[in-house]
């Protein structure tokens, strides 16, 4: 469904018509099917509220009609931002709208997602993400995956944008997530990808959960623990 509120502009939220929120997940899952539909100004426009109230690179989970924050975001909710910057400015090819939001992903996952929520530096950002269950460790799987591509998407930003230091330093990052990704988060013992891993020393937890085909989604998965996860 789609509102307009002065201060925000046009922008896209999923539920009832009483409850008309501007949430960043929402908008990012929804933003490819929304530029194909035709929406495009008005997709643009929703990502751009991510931006006008993302706090130090964190973009929140929902704002309110009126302007304001209702909930702050959680560590996948940056990481999909970005990816659906990238997303927009594929499809549109509109040099304005990255020149406006580059700095704000670069910020938001490099300083943020990957520094501030990145405790011990293994890539894996620290706490709450879209999925969540008390018996969780800290670093959780949907929020690891949506990371690593959000740093692919952030490095072709930066090409874009003829940023060759940020796209060399994403790059790296990427391909060095991507290389210890799969002994971390497989478990042979479950057949698919542990849903968080303990922060202290990366232990698994092994919690049934649909977001186990979170790296599959991604193209993180190697292609035997896509099939497995599949079986």
């Amino acid at each position: 469904m789609a509102c307009c509120m002065y201060g925000l502009g046009r922008f896209f939220y999923a539920g009832l018509h009483t409850f008309p929120f501007w949430f960043s997940a929402d908008g990012a899952y929804d933003i490819p099917g929304l530029l194909a539909a035709g929406f495009a100004s008005a997709g643009a426009n929703h990502l751009l509220i991510g931006t006008k109230f993302d706090a130090l690179g964190s973009v929140p989970h929902q704002c309110s009609p009126s302007g304001a924050i209702a909930v702050q975001g959680n560590a996948a909710e940056t990481p999909l931002w970005v990816m659906a910057l990238w997303d927009a400015y594929r499809w549109t090819g509109n040099r304005a709208f990255l020149d406006t939001v580059y700095s704000a992903a670069v910020q938001g996952l490099l300083d943020h997602t990957l520094c501030s929520l990145d405790h011990d530096g293994d890539g894996y950002p620290s706490g709450p993400g879209l999925v969540e269950r008390d018996d969780m460790g800290a670093e959780k799987l949907d929020s690891a995956t949506y990371t690593w591509a959000a740093l692919r998407a952030l490095e072709q930003m930066a090409e874009a944008m003829g940023d060759i230091g940020t796209a060399s330093r994403t790059c790296a990052r990427g391909d060095e997530i991507a290389a210890g990704f799969d002994a971390a988060w497989w478990d042979p013992a479950e057949g698919t990808y542990s849903m968080s891993l303990n922060e202290s020393d990366n232990s698994r937890r092994a919690v049934p959960h649909w977001a186990v085909i979170v790296p599959l989604e991604v193209g993180l998965a190697s292609p035997d623990h896509a099939a497995t996860t599949f079986a």
